[in-house]
């Protein structure tokens, strides 16, 4: 039960997360990145992460659990932007794996770099928050709960987005795989 809400846990991550790099290296009490606004010579804009993720992604990845046993998963993931607000979006992924199934929603908002937001998994009663910041190529993201916290990056090329999220319990790491091309 405690490895599949930790699996849980990690994939309502990857669903509010899905798209971050490295966590900054500076943070704050709570082990959240401080906030980098990202510079406009950086080529990125709010909109365009958004505007990049809005879709259905699917794909597959695994789960390594901290006792060395590990599952496979298949997800997919839709990527609604609110509408009239740019830079805001709502998500769903449905995970599936031999021993768990996943039902994963968010919500965040990325502005000037800086990403907030929440996270939910409905089957196991989870949620938390999300805080990070948005780069070029992805963004990287700490989530919380009460259960567990994540590290999550995001690597976006094309119509492909790369995930590792690090656990601080029961799953070592889980690494995904999506496409909407």
């Amino acid at each position: 039960m405690v490895r599949r809400r930790a699996a849980q846990f990690g994939l309502g991550l990857i669903a509010a997360a899905a798209t971050l790099p490295a966590l900054a290296s500076e943070l704050d009490p709570n082990g959240v990145p401080k906030p980098t606004p990202v510079s406009s010579a950086a080529g990125f804009h709010d909109v365009s992460l958004v505007e990049d993720l809005a879709g259905r992604w699917s794909g597959a990845g695994s789960a390594l659990y901290t006792d060395g046993s590990s599952e496979k998963l298949k997800c997919v993931a839709t990527y609604v932007p609110e509408a009239g607000a740019g830079n805001q979006m709502r998500q769903n992924i449905r995970c599936n794996g031999s021993n768990m199934e996943l039902k994963l929603g968010g919500a965040w908002s990325v502005h000037k770099g800086v990403i907030e937001g929440t996270w939910t998994e409905e089957t196991y009663s989870l949620a938390g928050k999300l805080a990070g910041r948005a780069t070029p190529s992805g963004f990287d993201l700490k989530a919380t709960s009460t259960f567990a916290d994540a590290s999550v990056t995001v690597r976006m090329s094309g119509c492909s987005q790369d995930i590792v999220m690090t656990f601080t319990q029961q799953v070592d790491k889980m690494r995904l795989t999506l496409r909407k091309c």
